[in-house]
Protein backbone atom coordinates (compact mmCIF):
# COMPACT_ATOMS: atom_id res chain seq x y z
CA UNK A 1 0.00 0.00 0.00
CA UNK A 2 1.05 3.41 -0.57
CA UNK A 3 2.05 5.65 2.50
CA UNK A 4 0.33 8.97 2.93
CA UNK A 5 3.96 10.41 2.19
CA UNK A 6 5.65 9.13 -0.64
CA UNK A 7 5.45 5.45 -2.53
CA UNK A 8 9.44 5.90 -3.86
CA UNK A 9 11.02 2.70 -2.20
CA UNK A 10 14.72 3.65 -2.83
CA UNK A 11 17.48 6.21 -3.13
CA UNK A 12 18.29 7.27 -5.97
CA UNK A 13 21.45 9.50 -6.17
CA UNK A 14 21.65 12.15 -9.04
CA UNK A 15 24.76 14.06 -9.21
CA UNK A 16 26.17 17.68 -10.22
CA UNK A 17 29.29 19.90 -9.61
CA UNK A 18 30.32 23.32 -10.67
CA UNK A 19 33.05 24.76 -12.57
CA UNK A 20 34.64 27.63 -14.30
CA UNK A 21 32.69 29.95 -16.39
CA UNK A 22 33.52 30.39 -20.16
CA UNK A 23 31.81 32.12 -23.05
CA UNK A 24 30.90 30.40 -26.10
CA UNK A 25 30.22 33.87 -28.10
CA UNK A 26 32.57 34.26 -30.46
CA UNK A 27 34.01 38.42 -31.95
CA UNK A 28 31.89 39.39 -34.47
CA UNK A 29 32.35 42.57 -36.77
CA UNK A 30 28.63 43.84 -37.15
CA UNK A 31 26.16 45.14 -34.90
CA UNK A 32 23.03 42.87 -36.52
CA UNK A 33 25.83 39.79 -35.66
CA UNK A 34 26.36 41.10 -32.03
CA UNK A 35 22.84 41.16 -31.56
CA UNK A 36 21.97 37.98 -32.85
CA UNK A 37 25.17 36.64 -30.66
CA UNK A 38 23.68 38.20 -27.41
CA UNK A 39 20.54 36.45 -28.19
CA UNK A 40 21.96 33.15 -28.53
CA UNK A 41 24.31 33.32 -25.91
CA UNK A 42 22.49 31.56 -22.85
CA UNK A 43 22.05 33.67 -19.86
CA UNK A 44 22.56 30.36 -17.37
CA UNK A 45 24.02 27.37 -18.34
CA UNK A 46 26.27 24.00 -16.72
CA UNK A 47 27.68 20.64 -18.07
CA UNK A 48 28.64 18.08 -16.17
CA UNK A 49 29.47 14.25 -15.83
CA UNK A 50 25.84 12.59 -15.33
CA UNK A 51 27.45 9.58 -13.65
CA UNK A 52 29.59 11.51 -10.89
CA UNK A 53 28.97 14.78 -9.34
CA UNK A 54 32.01 16.78 -11.15
CA UNK A 55 30.85 19.67 -13.50
CA UNK A 56 33.06 21.06 -16.54
CA UNK A 57 31.28 24.94 -17.20
CA UNK A 58 29.18 26.80 -15.75
CA UNK A 59 27.45 30.39 -16.31
CA UNK A 60 24.52 31.27 -13.45
CA UNK A 61 24.31 28.28 -12.37
CA UNK A 62 22.92 28.70 -9.34
CA UNK A 63 20.30 31.49 -10.40
CA UNK A 64 16.73 31.00 -9.60
CA UNK A 65 13.70 30.59 -12.20
CA UNK A 66 10.49 29.36 -13.41
CA UNK A 67 10.72 25.31 -14.87
CA UNK A 68 8.76 25.85 -17.24
CA UNK A 69 8.41 22.81 -19.44
CA UNK A 70 10.92 21.03 -17.28
CA UNK A 71 8.20 20.38 -14.94
CA UNK A 72 6.99 17.42 -17.16
CA UNK A 73 10.60 16.04 -16.73
CA UNK A 74 9.47 15.31 -13.02
CA UNK A 75 5.47 14.75 -14.36
CA UNK A 76 6.46 12.02 -16.50
CA UNK A 77 8.91 10.32 -13.42
CA UNK A 78 6.01 10.39 -10.89
CA UNK A 79 3.99 8.74 -13.33
CA UNK A 80 6.76 5.57 -14.34
CA UNK A 81 7.22 5.32 -10.45
CA UNK A 82 3.53 5.01 -10.14
CA UNK A 83 3.01 2.27 -12.54
CA UNK A 84 5.99 0.42 -11.46
CA UNK A 85 4.79 0.74 -7.97
CA UNK A 86 1.58 -0.33 -8.66
CA UNK A 87 2.15 -2.94 -11.03
CA UNK A 88 -0.42 -1.10 -13.61
CA UNK A 89 0.64 -0.53 -16.92
CA UNK A 90 0.97 2.58 -19.39
CA UNK A 91 -1.33 1.59 -21.51
CA UNK A 92 -4.30 2.26 -19.34
CA UNK A 93 -6.57 5.05 -20.65
CA UNK A 94 -6.54 8.79 -18.37
CA UNK A 95 -9.44 11.33 -19.53
CA UNK A 96 -8.95 14.61 -20.17
CA UNK A 97 -9.93 16.73 -17.97
CA UNK A 98 -11.68 20.30 -17.44
CA UNK A 99 -8.48 22.98 -16.28
CA UNK A 100 -8.61 26.59 -15.08
CA UNK A 101 -6.24 27.64 -17.41
CA UNK A 102 -7.78 26.23 -19.98
CA UNK A 103 -6.56 27.90 -23.94
CA UNK A 104 -3.85 29.13 -21.86
CA UNK A 105 -2.16 26.10 -22.46
CA UNK A 106 -0.16 24.21 -24.89
CA UNK A 107 -2.19 22.51 -26.68
CA UNK A 108 -0.85 20.66 -29.86
CA UNK A 109 -3.01 17.99 -30.05
CA UNK A 110 -6.33 19.56 -29.70
CA UNK A 111 -6.85 17.64 -26.67
CA UNK A 112 -11.04 18.75 -24.76
CA UNK A 113 -12.26 17.58 -21.79
CA UNK A 114 -13.25 13.81 -22.31
CA UNK A 115 -10.83 12.99 -24.74
CA UNK A 116 -9.41 9.45 -23.52
CA UNK A 117 -5.29 8.92 -24.47
CA UNK A 118 -3.04 5.99 -23.03
CA UNK A 119 -0.57 7.24 -20.31
CA UNK A 120 1.77 6.23 -22.38
CA UNK A 121 0.97 8.22 -25.17
CA UNK A 122 0.14 11.03 -22.89
CA UNK A 123 3.88 10.90 -21.83
CA UNK A 124 4.98 11.08 -25.17
CA UNK A 125 3.34 14.12 -26.25
CA UNK A 126 4.47 15.52 -23.18
CA UNK A 127 8.27 15.09 -23.15
CA UNK A 128 8.62 15.19 -26.99
CA UNK A 129 5.83 18.34 -27.72
CA UNK A 130 5.98 20.08 -24.22
CA UNK A 131 2.49 19.12 -24.44
CA UNK A 132 0.87 21.10 -21.41
CA UNK A 133 -2.45 19.70 -21.47
CA UNK A 134 -1.19 15.61 -21.83
CA UNK A 135 0.98 16.37 -18.69
CA UNK A 136 -2.36 17.40 -17.01
CA UNK A 137 -3.91 15.08 -18.23
CA UNK A 138 -1.41 12.14 -16.48
CA UNK A 139 -1.20 14.63 -13.48
CA UNK A 140 -4.99 14.55 -12.81
CA UNK A 141 -5.23 10.33 -13.68
CA UNK A 142 -2.04 9.52 -11.69
CA UNK A 143 -3.88 12.17 -8.75
CA UNK A 144 -6.89 10.60 -8.48
CA UNK A 145 -5.64 7.31 -7.85
CA UNK A 146 -3.15 8.57 -5.33
CA UNK A 147 -6.33 10.30 -3.89
CA UNK A 148 -8.49 7.12 -3.81
CA UNK A 149 -5.45 5.10 -2.45
CA UNK A 150 -4.99 6.85 0.46
CA UNK A 151 -8.34 7.94 1.21
CA UNK A 152 -7.81 11.33 1.06
CA UNK A 153 -10.53 14.23 0.32
CA UNK A 154 -7.72 16.39 -1.55
CA UNK A 155 -7.15 17.78 -5.36
CA UNK A 156 -5.34 15.42 -7.46
CA UNK A 157 -3.10 17.37 -9.27
CA UNK A 158 -1.98 19.38 -6.26
CA UNK A 159 -1.51 15.75 -4.59
CA UNK A 160 0.55 14.71 -7.64
CA UNK A 161 2.55 17.80 -7.78
CA UNK A 162 3.64 17.15 -4.43
CA UNK A 163 4.97 13.98 -5.41
CA UNK A 164 7.08 15.74 -7.52
CA UNK A 165 8.38 17.68 -5.11
CA UNK A 166 8.87 14.81 -3.45
CA UNK A 167 10.99 13.51 -6.26
CA UNK A 168 12.96 16.84 -6.01
CA UNK A 169 13.97 16.41 -2.58
CA UNK A 170 15.35 13.37 -2.80
CA UNK A 171 17.90 13.94 -5.40
CA UNK A 172 18.86 16.84 -3.57
CA UNK A 173 17.55 19.68 -5.68
CA UNK A 174 17.50 22.12 -2.97
CA UNK A 175 16.30 25.02 -4.44
CA UNK A 176 13.39 23.69 -6.95
CA UNK A 177 9.97 23.85 -6.28
CA UNK A 178 7.26 22.45 -8.93
CA UNK A 179 4.04 24.78 -8.97
CA UNK A 180 2.20 22.72 -11.43
CA UNK A 181 2.83 18.98 -14.02
CA UNK A 182 2.78 20.97 -16.66
CA UNK A 183 5.15 23.93 -15.77
CA UNK A 184 3.12 27.18 -17.00
CA UNK A 185 1.95 28.18 -13.66
CA UNK A 186 5.29 29.02 -12.61
CA UNK A 187 6.43 30.61 -15.56
CA UNK A 188 3.03 33.09 -15.60
CA UNK A 189 3.80 33.85 -11.93
CA UNK A 190 7.58 34.64 -12.12
CA UNK A 191 8.22 33.02 -9.17
CA UNK A 192 12.24 31.35 -9.26
CA UNK A 193 11.67 27.79 -8.80
CA UNK A 194 14.78 25.82 -9.81
CA UNK A 195 18.18 26.18 -10.81
CA UNK A 196 20.88 25.11 -13.62
CA UNK A 197 22.69 22.64 -10.88
CA UNK A 198 19.26 21.16 -10.03
CA UNK A 199 17.85 20.26 -13.57
CA UNK A 200 21.18 18.79 -14.01
CA UNK A 201 20.60 16.49 -10.93
CA UNK A 202 17.03 15.92 -12.43
CA UNK A 203 18.91 15.01 -15.85
CA UNK A 204 21.28 12.55 -14.92
CA UNK A 205 18.78 10.74 -12.49
CA UNK A 206 16.40 10.58 -15.38
CA UNK A 207 18.95 9.62 -18.10
CA UNK A 208 20.06 6.45 -15.62
CA UNK A 209 16.09 5.30 -15.45
CA UNK A 210 15.80 2.70 -18.44
CA UNK A 211 11.97 3.23 -17.86
CA UNK A 212 12.04 7.30 -19.00
CA UNK A 213 15.49 7.30 -21.28
CA UNK A 214 13.00 4.65 -23.64
CA UNK A 215 10.56 7.80 -24.41
CA UNK A 216 13.31 10.65 -25.15
CA UNK A 217 15.31 8.68 -27.07
CA UNK A 218 13.25 8.57 -30.05
CA UNK A 219 13.18 11.27 -33.10
CA UNK A 220 9.01 10.79 -33.06
CA UNK A 221 5.79 8.53 -32.20
CA UNK A 222 2.34 7.97 -33.39
CA UNK A 223 -0.06 8.30 -30.66
CA UNK A 224 -3.89 7.82 -30.96
CA UNK A 225 -7.15 9.76 -29.29
CA UNK A 226 -10.15 8.71 -28.15
CA UNK A 227 -12.65 10.97 -28.70
CA UNK A 228 -16.47 11.78 -29.30
CA UNK A 229 -16.19 10.40 -33.09
CA UNK A 230 -13.66 8.39 -32.99
CA UNK A 231 -9.93 8.09 -32.64
CA UNK A 232 -7.54 10.37 -33.93
CA UNK A 233 -3.65 9.62 -34.87
CA UNK A 234 -1.12 12.25 -34.19
CA UNK A 235 2.54 11.82 -35.05
CA UNK A 236 4.62 13.72 -32.33
CA UNK A 237 8.00 15.05 -33.33
CA UNK A 238 10.55 15.74 -30.54
CA UNK A 239 11.70 18.82 -30.66
CA UNK A 240 15.09 17.76 -29.63
CA UNK A 241 16.43 17.68 -32.90
CA UNK A 242 19.88 16.84 -31.41
CA UNK A 243 18.56 13.29 -30.76
CA UNK A 244 20.66 10.53 -32.75
CA UNK A 245 23.48 12.93 -33.46
CA UNK A 246 27.25 12.56 -31.80
CA UNK A 247 25.80 10.59 -29.54
CA UNK A 248 23.06 12.72 -28.04
CA UNK A 249 20.36 10.22 -26.20
CA UNK A 250 17.48 12.69 -24.89
CA UNK A 251 16.14 14.88 -22.83
CA UNK A 252 13.71 17.49 -23.51
CA UNK A 253 14.60 20.87 -25.97
CA UNK A 254 12.57 24.27 -26.77
CA UNK A 255 11.73 24.34 -23.70
CA UNK A 256 9.98 27.58 -22.01
CA UNK A 257 10.89 28.78 -18.75
CA UNK A 258 11.25 32.16 -16.71
CA UNK A 259 13.98 32.89 -18.68
CA UNK A 260 13.15 32.11 -21.83
CA UNK A 261 14.17 28.85 -24.55
CA UNK A 262 16.21 25.82 -22.80
CA UNK A 263 17.50 23.06 -23.32
CA UNK A 264 18.37 19.62 -21.34
CA UNK A 265 20.58 17.52 -23.07
CA UNK A 266 22.33 14.03 -22.38
CA UNK A 267 25.27 12.58 -24.62
CA UNK A 268 26.73 9.56 -24.18
CA UNK A 269 30.04 7.84 -25.88
CA UNK A 270 30.89 4.20 -25.55
CA UNK A 271 32.46 3.02 -22.13
CA UNK A 272 35.67 2.73 -21.63
CA UNK A 273 37.42 -0.54 -20.44
CA UNK A 274 40.63 -0.61 -18.22
CA UNK A 275 42.60 -3.29 -15.95
CA UNK A 276 43.10 -1.45 -12.75
CA UNK A 277 46.55 -1.21 -11.58
CA UNK A 278 45.54 -2.24 -7.75
CA UNK A 279 43.13 -5.39 -8.74
CA UNK A 280 44.27 -6.05 -12.24
CA UNK A 281 40.01 -6.75 -12.91
CA UNK A 282 38.68 -4.85 -15.67
CA UNK A 283 36.83 -1.70 -15.04
CA UNK A 284 34.19 0.16 -16.73
CA UNK A 285 34.43 3.78 -17.32
CA UNK A 286 30.81 5.22 -18.62
CA UNK A 287 30.40 8.01 -20.45
CA UNK A 288 27.83 10.29 -20.31
CA UNK A 289 27.05 13.95 -19.71
CA UNK A 290 24.77 16.47 -19.50
CA UNK A 291 24.57 20.36 -20.62
CA UNK A 292 21.89 23.03 -19.15
CA UNK A 293 21.05 25.66 -21.55
CA UNK A 294 18.50 28.53 -20.57
CA UNK A 295 18.30 31.39 -21.66
CA UNK A 296 18.82 30.94 -25.60
CA UNK A 297 17.21 32.19 -28.60
CA UNK A 298 18.37 29.45 -29.98
CA UNK A 299 19.42 26.83 -27.39
CA UNK A 300 20.08 23.98 -29.77
CA UNK A 301 22.29 25.93 -31.84
CA UNK A 302 24.52 27.08 -28.94
CA UNK A 303 24.67 23.31 -26.93
CA UNK A 304 26.92 21.37 -29.71
CA UNK A 305 29.66 23.50 -29.52
CA UNK A 306 29.01 23.16 -25.37
CA UNK A 307 29.21 19.55 -25.57
CA UNK A 308 32.15 19.26 -27.76
CA UNK A 309 34.16 21.29 -25.55
CA UNK A 310 32.44 19.58 -22.53
CA UNK A 311 33.98 15.86 -23.97
CA UNK A 312 37.40 17.33 -24.51
CA UNK A 313 37.45 18.21 -21.07
CA UNK A 314 35.84 15.19 -19.45
CA UNK A 315 38.51 13.28 -21.69
CA UNK A 316 41.55 15.53 -20.15
CA UNK A 317 39.95 14.57 -16.69
CA UNK A 318 39.71 10.70 -17.02
CA UNK A 319 43.05 10.38 -17.95
CA UNK A 320 44.25 12.16 -15.30
CA UNK A 321 43.24 10.00 -13.05
CA UNK A 322 39.30 11.26 -12.39
CA UNK A 323 41.14 13.35 -9.78
CA UNK A 324 38.82 16.73 -8.77
CA UNK A 325 38.99 19.58 -6.45
CA UNK A 326 36.99 19.35 -3.63
CA UNK A 327 35.26 22.50 -4.68
CA UNK A 328 34.08 21.41 -8.25
CA UNK A 329 31.86 18.18 -6.11
CA UNK A 330 28.51 19.04 -5.54
CA UNK A 331 26.69 15.89 -3.63
CA UNK A 332 22.69 15.20 -2.84
CA UNK A 333 21.95 16.06 0.74
CA UNK A 334 21.76 13.18 2.70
Amino acid sequence: MMTKTNFRTRWQRALLAVGAFVSLAATVPTVEAQVDVVAREPAVYVTCDALSSVSFYEKGSQTKFAPGGFSKIATAVVALDWVEKTGTSMSQVAVVPLHPMGQQLRNPMGLVAGDRIKLRDAVYSALLGDDDVAAVTIASHVGRNLVMARRKAANPEEEFVQEMNYLAAMLGMKQTRFESPEGMLAVKKRDGRTTARDLALLAAYVMNKPSFRFYVTQRSRSISVDRVGGAKRFKVTNANRLVGRNGVDGVMANVRTGLGGAALVSAKKAPDVRESPETGESVVYLKRIVAVVVGSSDPLGVTPPMLERTWSEWETWHEGGRRTPAERIIRPAE
